[in-house]
């Protein structure tokens, strides 16, 4: 098949599940996404592991303050997770749009047990002929404090598809986490299938950005067959978070198209 109609039909598939996603009730989206954010609180709670931080970290990062057991929660934590803040881990999340998946939830209690979230920014970069798809844009991680989050200080955070310049997005204080440093990504999706590929919005950022974090981790990730595994290494926990109306029995896909390891829907 070729590629302009593979785009075609990404960009066709695209609008129809967009529109079937905004038809859903917003009450509904509310509790589904108060679904989809326990479940990966669960995640972490399967994947506890607090024997020794990664190697690769932010120079000078800031260092947040853990509150375990607060009464005005976001959620209830489970224990395992509670316990992680003796070496914090990295999360990379989204600010959710219109009718994606809102991670809220999972964001401030995150955050109460002093785990590090960061958020995408797109920032501008230099035309790459061999990633035309990029269109001169590169999107980067920074980690964001609670305050700020609360606040939406960030302009990444206030309209996430605005390009920045990293020099001011660092003159801001907002500190860049390299994939190498990241424990955990929850990827926003369009559309997904039974084989687990994903339909973003045609940027391919998370496509480049997933690449890197993959061949960095030897391709070893959380899944559901080792969510239960005792032996193995902590591995890194990549998920894209969905509404089951966003399922397609099928997403056209090109060579550098990734799938995910996980898809947590409600």
């Amino acid at each position: 098949m070729e590629v302009s109609e593979i785009l075609q039909q990404k960009s066709t598939l695209r609008k129809h599940v967009i529109a079937k996603r905004d038809k859903i009730d917003e009450g509904v989206r509310v509790g589904k996404s108060h679904l989809i954010c326990d479940q990966l609180l669960d995640l972490l709670d399967t994947n506890a592991d607090t024997n020794g931080c990664k190697d690769t970290d932010v120079a000078g990062a800031m260092t947040p303050a853990v509150v375990v057991g607060s009464s005005n929660a976001a959620t209830d934590l489970p224990a395992a997770v509670a316990g992680l803040s003796a070496c914090p881990l990295k999360i990379a999340v989204y600010q959710a749009m219109g009718s994606e998946v809102d991670l809220q939830d999972f964001i401030l209690a995150a955050y109460k047990t002093g785990m590090r979230i960061c958020f995408p920014c797109m920032t501008e970069a230099s035309f790459d002929v061999a990633k035309p798809w990029l269109k001169g844009r590169r999107m980067l991680f920074y980690e964001v404090s609670e305050e700020d989050y609360r606040n939406k200080q960030a302009a990444f955070l206030r309209n996430p598809l605005e390009i920045c310049s990293a020099d001011d997005v660092m003159n801001q204080g907002f500190l860049q986490v390299p994939p190498e440093s990241i424990d955990m990504v929850v990827v926003p999706v369009v559309a997904f299938d039974g084989d687990n590929y994903r339909l973003g919005y045609g940027g391919g950022n998370y496509d480049g950005f997933l690449s890197l974090v993959y061949a960095l981790n030897n391709d070893v990730f959380l899944s559901r067959e080792t969510a239960t595994s005792e032996t193995r290494e902590r591995p890194v926990i990549v998920a894209g978070a969905a509404f089951i109306e966003q399922e397609v029995d099928c997403v056209p896909h090109e060579e550098h198209d990734l799938r995910l390891p996980l898809i947590i829907t409600a």
